[in-house]
C-alpha cells in the first residue's frame, strides 16, 4: 500500500483534520537513530520521496519509530493505517 507521509491527516486539538508533511521529520529520526542497513534505505527512500510503497516489513518499522518518538496526535493518525498493513499480511498466511 502506497502512503503518502507528506499529507498525513491529523486531528487539530479542535477536532478539525488537517494535512501534515511528517516525510522528512520521520526520515530523519529513522536515519539518526537506526543501526539497520534496511531501515537507512526506508529513510532515505522516505525523504527524497514523500510517498513510499509499505509492506508488512516496512510498517513494523515505522511504527516502532512513530510509537517511540512522536507525539500522540501522529500515532493516531498514521499506526491504525500500520497495524491494518500488519495484520492484514498475518492473516493471509
Amino acid at each position: 500500500m502506497k502512503i503518502d507521509f507528506r499529507k498525513i491527516k491529523v486531528t487539530a486539538i479542535d477536532r478539525t483534520t488537517k494535512e501534515f508533511d511528517l516525510s522528512q521529520e520521520l526520515a530523519n529520526d529513522i536515519y539518526n537513530n537506526t543501526q539497520d542497513v534496511g531501515e537507512l534505505e526506508i529513510s532515505r527512500d522516505l525523504f527524497t520521496e514523500g510517498e513510499i510503497e509499505v509492506d508488512a516489513a516496512k510498517a513494523v518499522v515505522l511504527n516502532k519509530y512513530i510509537r517511540k518518538d512522536f507525539k500522540a496526535f501522529i500515532a493516531e493518525a498514521v499506526c491504525p493505517i500500520l497495524d491494518n498493513i500488519i495484520n492484514k499480511n498475518q492473516t493471509s498466511c
